[in-house]
């Protein structure tokens, strides 16, 4: 455990000495190209972030939830915005990316065990657990949980070694949109942000990362 935690703050030390600045003009050239031929999406550009508003009448529901969504409520979705902000740091590098996301893997799993040997706290399990962590560990009291204060996140996609991280109002990961075409929309507009990482095959996936 402790050289796992030594390894890590000596990357995030290297990592932080680089100056290099994050270069989003890509990202916000999509972003602003996608927005003016759209009538539902609408961005808004502040200092160094920028967010997008996706604006139309959708359900949603946990999936974890207990509740079934009603026929009527399909018939008749509810007026929702889903606000999409986008965040970057610098220096992303392969190798800080690799080892960062190695840490993370023993520490997830060592957490797991903990939890495995206490018990899992309600509409939680280990399964849902290792599927998306930071649903999970954003809610955690970092003053007492320390494992959850070092499990670092990931960028949700790079542009060279700029990591670009996303954040939204709706958890794709324990919400979902009932509309299909609704979703369809969300997920094809994350998709041309996601092909400026050539390192992603193109696979769609909402769930933050770790």
């Amino acid at each position: 455990m402790k050289n796992h935690l030594l390894l890590f703050f000596t990357l995030i030390t290297l990592g932080n000495k680089v100056s290099a600045q994050c270069d989003n003009s890509q990202l916000v050239e999509i972003i602003i190209d996608i927005c003016s031929n759209s009538t539902k999406w609408k961005y808004t550009l502040f200092n160094d972030s920028i967010s997008v508003k996706y604006s139309g009448k959708f359900t949603t529901n946990t999936l974890l939830g207990s509740r079934t969504i009603t026929e009527d409520e399909l018939n008749k979705p509810d007026s929702n915005t889903l606000i999409i902000t986008f965040n970057y740091i610098p220096n992303w590098t392969d190798s800080l990316y690799s080892n960062v996301k190695k840490i993370n893997a023993l520490l997830i799993e060592e957490y797991a065990k903990h939890y495995d040997l206490i018990g899992w706290p309600v509409k939680t399990s280990r399964s849902t657990f290792i599927e998306n962590p930071f649903n999970f560990l954003q809610n955690r009291d970092y003053k007492t949980d320390s494992l959850a204060k070092i499990i670092q996140r990931l960028p949700d996609f790079r542009i060279g070694t700029c990591g670009v991280f996303y954040h939204t109002n709706i958890d794709f990961s324990y919400w979902y949109i009932v509309q299909p075409p609704v979703r369809e929309e969300i997920e094809l507009f994350l998709l041309q942000l996601l092909k400026l990482d050539h390192y992603i095959s193109g696979a769609m996936d909402l769930k933050s990362n770790y």
